[in-house]
């Protein structure tokens, strides 16, 4: 298998999360909504390099959280884009090695499950990509 590098685009407004947060960066029990992925990532052995896409104006603060948090295979972060087609192109470009395998996921959904990317990584052998997926749940809206 070819090596592994993970992109996290974090670096997006939230706006349907609320004017004035950081998404990224708000707590979920303990620790901040992006460690609970990047952690994730970090314990996946076959994951050589995890590349977060952060705003620009957050870098500082990152380089710090993932020291506090031991995440051992952030080298280099890329700054955000417009959107988030162009965050994710801005993460690509770090990557040296281009025959690596590339898994992106979103650095605001923390409950991805390590078990669950290994065994996406592992379905690489019999095709060119793999998407992750939940069933999707009804949802509920009460409008007044």
């Amino acid at each position: 298998m070819s090596r592994v590098v993970a992109v996290v685009p974090a670096a997006g407004l939230g706006r349907r999360f609320g004017n004035g947060t950081n998404k990224p960066f708000e707590y979920l029990g303990n620790k901040p909504l992006i460690m609970w992925s990047l952690e994730a990532l970090d314990s996946i052995a076959e994951i050589k390099e995890i590349i977060p896409v952060i705003k620009e104006s957050d870098m500082e603060y990152v380089v710090d959280l993932f020291d506090e948090y031991k995440v051992s295979k952030v080298r280099r972060i890329a700054p955000g884009g417009r959107e988030r087609q162009d965050s994710v192109f801005h993460g690509l470009k770090l990557i040296d090695d281009k025959k690596c395998t590339v898994l992106v996921h979103d650095g605001v959904r923390p409950l991805i499950e390590p078990e669950v990317v290994r065994n996406a990584i592992c379905q690489l052998s019999d095709c060119d990509g793999v998407v992750i997926g939940v069933p999707v749940k009804d949802t509920i809206k009460e409008a007044f």
